[in-house]
């Protein structure tokens, strides 16, 4: 977990306020309906930036994961994909699709743990997806079967899209758990002391109420002042299977009340022509300070208007985008 120890809290709140365009940095597969890249994450360690995402098309959803490199944090290369067959030979099941995905640093070991969301192909329910972990001992090298570390809890059916941090020596994970038949979509808290074995720890509350049938958290987390942080989006639109927002946010997690609270709560503002005006972000954003360029990089999977033309899982084209923003 990176920490944000020596910044004050309205240097926080100001990179939001200075958002600049850069880049698109990965496209989809193709422009067709239901094509994307991205459900990732960006991780700095020392000069190297280390990038994931998942490639999807409608015909095959997910079908592989990809990790790309970049020595000055702007311009990515593809150096290792690991496909959705090399998954289910690990598990000795079937995957239907891929999504989110995250590679943090065991500061414990130095190996590298790639937190993997897949849908298992299951009789019980139309979907059951779950998180494998995968690991190796550099990015670019070759990745080794961690087993499948979450499982869904009743009455979930699904566990996905975490987002992990470490704090004080222990890992948090904020993830998405659905239930199929309701349609309803939660955030959900996981902990661990070593990454690899985890404990489901309820539905936190949000402002000190019970969660809205529809909400989900998407971001980097990170220490500060002693607490919890998650720089992100909250999504409370969910139209034919696809979670989208406007909403950035900064959220603190309490994790003796089991409370996430809103601290600062903005519009999106976008500043391109690749980017819906109405809900733009696709779920997935990552915020990372990057310390040696003195800039807030941060990374969002976006809808692009070009080729969108209605909201659902298997209607938009997403890229995924990159903003910057001065770090004081």
């Amino acid at each position: 977990m990176y920490s944000l120890e020596h910044l004050e809290l309205n240097d926080i709140y100001k990179m939001f306020e200075n958002l600049k365009f850069k880049k698109i940095i990965l496209q989809p597969p193709n422009k067709k309906p239901g094509s994307f890249r991205g459900a990732g994450a960006l991780l700095i360690d020392g000069k190297d930036y280390w990038l994931t995402s998942r490639t999807r098309t409608a015909e095959k959803r997910g079908y592989e994961v990809e990790i790309y490199h970049s020595k000055n944090g702007y311009d990515f290369s593809s150096i290792k994909t690991i496909s959705r067959r090399e998954m289910e030979e690990f598990i000795g099941n079937k995957i239907s699709s891929i999504e989110a995905q995250q590679i943090i640093r065991d500061p414990k070991t130095g190996k590298f743990y790639m937190y993997v969301s897949i849908d298992l192909i299951d009789n019980k329910y139309p979907h059951m997806w779950v998180v494998l972990l995968l690991i190796a001992n550099k990015p670019s090298g070759k990745w080794i079967n961690g087993g499948i570390v979450m499982y869904p809890k009743e009455p979930f059916n699904t566990v996905k899209d975490c987002n992990i941090g470490i704090f004080n020596g222990r890992y948090i994970a904020l993830c998405k758990a659905y239930i199929d038949k309701d349609k309803k979509l939660f955030t959900t808290l996981y902990t661990s002391s070593d990454g690899i074995k985890w404990k489901y720890s309820g539905i936190p509350t949000f402002n000190g109420k019970k969660q809205k049938s529809i909400f989900a958290l998407d971001g980097s987390i990170y220490k500060f002042n002693n607490k919890i942080f998650v720089i992100g989006t909250k999504e409370e639109i969910f139209t034919r299977g696809l979670t989208t927002t406007n909403r950035l946010c900064i959220m603190e997690l309490d994790l003796s009340k089991k409370d996430i609270k809103t601290v600062v709560s903005e519009k999106w503002k976008h500043l391109s022509n690749y980017e819906r005006k109405n809900y733009p972000i696709h779920t997935y954003f990552t915020a990372v300070p990057d310390y040696a360029a003195g800039e807030w990089k941060v990374i969002a999977e976006i809808t692009d208007p070009r080729y969108t033309k209605k909201l659902g899982v298997f209607d938009v084209v997403d890229n995924v985008i990159m903003y910057t923003s001065t770090l004081n």
